[in-house]
């Protein structure tokens, strides 16, 4: 979101703000457009800013900053009246007031004023723009039937000045792209049927977009008929001049005037350049059909304008005045301000040493013990690079910060998944650090810390790639990945990235490291779930977290913690689908919650959640989205909190919800409706425990027909298995899944997506009845696993989709697509295998058709993951020991 910004004056006025350029326009619309422009142009950190002078309207203001030519950081005012909508806020009053309300707030020592004109003595020339460096004003009529006319002060030399610098040498290329640019603009408004017709009509004309030095008429008032005007003797020497408009001239007399008499608000060097464009004739009855054109002119003005700010003009600086270094910019907008918190002085990291040791994987060959200090020292190396890859909570920027606070060298910490996109986006931070590097004496260090979340924003977007390419036709991906290779010489990197994130471009690091591989050895750290270790191991990494985030706390409490800590995250409850994984923030949460944590009696994680929601009110994101109308998954996957949490406030909504299932039928259907592992845990505990659930229920039943077809399974299924098996309305939802199912012929499923859906919904009625007693269905079901790999594949895309916090679809699992490569990770693998042989272990036989299912879905993954790679590491050799046990046990070839 842009910051806004209060400007006052105070009693006696107030003392106007120094900026490197003022831009101004009189017409809000036209500055709006502008900076909509500038903001493709790469200015950036947008910041409204509100002014109210005594007894005016005031400003509608707004603040950009860009980069120089000399590599500077400069800030630019944007501004215009705060309202346009009435005639009467144009022309010489409108004029004067804007100046001076101008001069109240900023000062500067040039000023820019932008603007669309009409074109008055030749036809309209679409695409050029004039530096106006002659303006005249020509007022009514005097009693001998004559215009009276009068010449602005304009300092000629300094419009031909920058004329003559934009058309230097060494400039030719930037002006080839700007000719590009206005003409791919005029391109894009041929196939409008009036300016056609204009066109043909010889009334308009097309140009190379050239910036030329023109003249200027100022008339106070609208034109009426502009061939009257041109047939009148009286202006014969002012026919062939270029263009007309309202206010030019009256700027200019302003202006002088206030460098004359106000060096308080004005100083008596500052400097007043006049760009304007034609877009329109001066005929009032064509400008509503030319409306389109304003854009157009206002986009060729921003060409010119932006170019000549960032790459050409000389900015001068006085004695007091200091502007920022690309590299002060970043470390004001990054750098300590991205850092997360520390619980502890990153001086002795002894206990984090132990700490991450517990779930550090490196590829790195020393063999020496696991050292934060050594890994800082070794990023002195410029032959070095450091990749820390992780899952959410894992703690893989706790560990970039600890290693930057240990490092020596100059360095600097950006944090791409705090940036303020609105204001400060990925190629703002490109394009600094290209300067950084062209600038740097010596070796620097970026710790580059979430840059998964680079491709996030990316895919997650409404336009596509090539629509969010910038003018140098790259996306932010690509800026990334240029600045890894451009400046990889003087830089070292450390790099963290989060394997786990949803829709994560896996090629991402793989480009990551081809960019970096070059010239450096690219250490690779990853770390793993402590859930996958043994008893001993968790004990280790709960003892050291207490030593680091409880250091306040009493021992009791220490040991209080540890104990209802061990109890949540053992082995035995993670069995019994408790926990998936430790999240280290959820860990850190636990340190803070005195009140949850600290008790005596044992906690399952639905109450920890469920406690934690409540302290951070995210319980009142429920009635958000109720309000909304409509929710989707990728709303909640954007909540600042885990994944547990995110999936508890779903849960919490879907319930609310179903409370009143007539009233939320629509909404239902219109929601993003979807069931994960984590869902379905956290729905079983609010409807267990609900005296509503039989009164749902029946009112599911009443409605089965008007719920989507693709979402009315997995309601029956949830709804159902909280429901004891000897009460009546248990019952009749068992007849109405047997009538479902029945409707569903396996022999006969098409190979579309809506009979891929008719094989989940099959799955998920057969688990239904099976867990009734009737086995029959989900038999039939596993047969046709057994020897259709279009089943086994569809009934991977639900696995993949239920367990994986993933989005997978059913296309790209049942062709196997190229879209699947590195989708498939090494935990989901080990999860699976671990699940299937705990059912077992729990006494259900091999040929138990629910198990079989289980098994078939994993012989699924393997061969999914074989064909496609995975996106991390895995202990391969122990998965292929389980695979083999696993396939002795279900008498399968193993070589299949």
């Amino acid at each position: 979101m842009m910051s806004t910004k209060k400007n006052t004056p105070g009693k006696s006025g107030p003392t106007p703000e120094y900026v490197d350029c003022i831009i101004f326009s009189i017409l809000k619309e036209e500055k709006d457009l502008f900076i909509d422009f500038l903001r493709k142009k790469g200015f950036f950190d947008r910041e409204v800013c509100e002014t109210n002078a005594c007894g005016h309207s005031g400003l509608s203001a707004e603040k950009l900053s860009f980069i120089d030519k000399n590599r500077k950081i400069r800030t630019c005012v944007v501004c215009s009246l705060a309202r346009n909508e009435n005639i009467k806020e144009m022309g010489n009053a409108a004029a004067y007031k804007l100046l001076y309300i101008i001069s109240r707030f900023y000062k500067s020592g040039f000023y820019i004023n932008i603007g669309v004109v009409g074109a008055f003595g030749a036809k309209v020339k679409l695409g050029e723009v004039f530096l106006v460096s002659q303006n005249v004003c020509v007022t009514k009529k005097d009693s001998n039937g004559t215009f009276s006319q009068s010449t602005a002060e304009i300092n000629r030399s300094i419009v031909q000045s920058v004329f003559d610098k934009i058309n230097a040498a060494g400039h030719e290329e930037l002006l080839r792209q700007i000719s590009k640019n206005i003409k791919a603009r005029l391109d894009a408004v041929k196939a409008d049927r009036e300016i056609s017709t204009l066109l043909a009509g010889g009334e308009i004309a097309l140009t190379e977009g050239t910036v030329k030095c023109g003249t200027c008429i100022t008339f106070p008032h609208v034109l009426k008929n502009k061939a009257e005007l041109l047939s009148d003797k009286s202006l014969d020497t002012l026919k062939e001049w270029d263009i007309v408009d309202m206010e030019a001239y009256y700027f200019a007399d302003w202006f002088s005037l206030m460098k004359r008499i106000d060096s308080r608000h004005c100083f008596p060097k500052s400097e007043l350049l006049i760009v304007k464009s034609p877009s329109d004739t001066c005929e009032e009855a064509l400008k509503h059909k030319l409306k389109r054109l304003r854009k157009v002119a206002m986009g060729n003005i921003s060409e010119y304008v932006a170019a000549y700010l960032s790459e050409i003009h000389e900015f001068t600086d006085g004695k007091t005045r200091r502007t920022m270094t690309c590299e002060e910019y970043l470390r004001s907008k990054c750098d300590k301000k991205h850092l997360p918190r520390l619980s502890r002085a990153a001086s002795d990291t002894t206990d984090y040493d132990t700490l991450f040791s517990l779930i550090a994987e490196t590829n790195s060959p020393s063999g020496s013990p696991f050292s934060i200090s050594q890994l800082a020292k070794d990023m002195a190396d410029i032959h070095r690079a450091l990749i820390i890859t992780g899952g959410p909570g894992k703690g893989e920027n706790i560990l970039l910060a600890l290693i930057y606070e240990c490092c020596a060298s100059p360095k600097l910490y950006i944090d791409f998944n705090k940036l303020d996109r609105e204001r400060c986006g990925v190629e703002t931070i490109c394009k600094c650090l290209l300067h950084l590097f062209e600038s740097a004496s010596g070796n620097y260090v970026l710790f580059l810390a979430n840059l998964d979340s680079v491709v996030k924003k990316k895919d997650d977007g409404k336009k596509k790639d090539d629509e969010k390419k910038d003018a140098d036709g790259q996306n932010d991906v690509e800026k990334v990945l240029n600045i890894l290779d451009s400046c990889k010489d003087k830089f070292t990197f450390c790099i963290t990235y989060n394997t786990n994130q949803d829709k994560t471009d896996c090629q991402f690091i793989t480009e990551i490291k081809q960019k970096i591989n070059a010239n450096k050895e690219v250490v690779e750290i990853t770390l793993n779930n402590i859930c996958s270790y043994n008893e001993d191991k968790v004990a280790s990494y709960v003892n050291c977290y207490a030593s680091l985030f409880l250091a306040d706390k009493t021992e009791a409490e220490k040991s209080c913690f540890i104990e209802n800590c061990r109890h949540v995250i053992s082995v035995e409850d993670a069995l019994k689908k408790e926990i998936k994984h430790i999240d280290w923030q959820l860990m850190q949460l636990f340190g803070h919650f005195d009140k949850m944590f600290m008790k005596a009696e044992h906690l399952n994680i639905y109450e920890i959640i469920s406690e934690y929601c409540a302290g951070h009110r995210l319980n009142e994101v429920v009635a958000e989205a109720m309000q909304r109308g409509n929710i989707d998954r990728k709303y909640f996957g954007e909540l600042e909190c885990n994944v547990y949490c995110r999936a508890f406030v779903y849960a919490r909504y879907l319930y609310q919800i179903l409370l009143d299932l007539e009233k939320n039928i629509s909404l239902l259907n219109r929601s993003d409706f979807y069931l994960s592992d984590f869902i379905d845990y956290f729905m079983h505990h609010l409807l267990s425990g609900s005296a509503e659930k039989e009164r749902i229920c029946r009112t599911l039943l009443k409605h089965i027909d008007e719920v989507d077809n693709n979402i009315r399974h997995e309601l029956l299924y949830l709804l159902s298995k909280n429901l004891s098996g000897d009460n009546a309305v248990s019952g009749e939802v068992k007849s109405v899944v047997r009538q479902r199912i029945d409707q569903i012929n396996l022999n006969d499923i098409g190979t579309d997506e809506e009979n891929c859906m008719k094989i989940i919904q099959y799955r998920t009625y057969a688990l239904r009845l099976k867990d009734s007693g009737n086995a029959e269905y989900l038999q039939l079901f596993v047969e046709k696993m057994k020897t259709d790999k279009r089943f086994r594949r569809v009934n991977l895309a639900f696995f993949l989709n239920y367990y994986s916090q993933k989005e997978f679809t059913y296309a790209e699992v049942v062709g196997m697509s190229k879209e699947m490569k590195g989708k498939i990770s090494g935990v989901m693998l080990h999860n699976a295998l671990y699940k299937l042989r705990r059912i077992l272990r729990e006494g259900m036989n091999a040929g138990d058709a629910e198990v079989r299912m289980y098994y078939y879905t994993l012989k699924s993954l393997v061969d999914v993951a074989v064909r496609t790679g995975l996106s991390d590491k895995i202990d391969r050799a122990a998965c292929a020991g389980w695979m083999q046990e696993l396939d002795i046990m279900f008498e399968e070839d193993a070589a299949s």
